[in-house]
């Protein structure tokens, strides 16, 4: 959600930039996961702290939550899609001569 935000968009770049600031050696997928781990507590400080952020920013990093529904089957189009831990439980990988990780 806070992607689609223009005002937030600043926030993020900036965040990613610190990130890749703070571990420059790091793959860009690892910083990429480190931003998405660390991002809702740092923008949330970080309205908190600025007298200037718009209500909008402070309604939004007020109501940050990392809880987000999800379900093991998901039916789009008529076509079924599974998350791995269903599709094995459903179907046995050895089944279908997929070697389990």
């Amino acid at each position: 959600m806070l992607n689609n935000s223009n005002e937030v968009l600043p926030y993020i770049h900036r965040h990613e930039g610190l990130v890749k600031e703070s571990n420059p050696k790091m793959l860009k997928n690892k910083v990429l996961k480190k931003h998405n781990k660390t991002f809702l507590d740092w923008f949330k400080d970080t309205i908190f702290a600025d007298d200037n952020a718009s209500e909008t920013l402070r309604k939004l990093a007020d109501r940050l939550k990392r809880n987000v529904i999800t379900w093991q089957r998901y039916d789009i189009n008529k076509y079924s899609f599974y998350t791995k831990a269903q599709y094995e439980k459903k179907y046995n990988a050895k089944q279908w001569g997929h070697p389990k990780d």
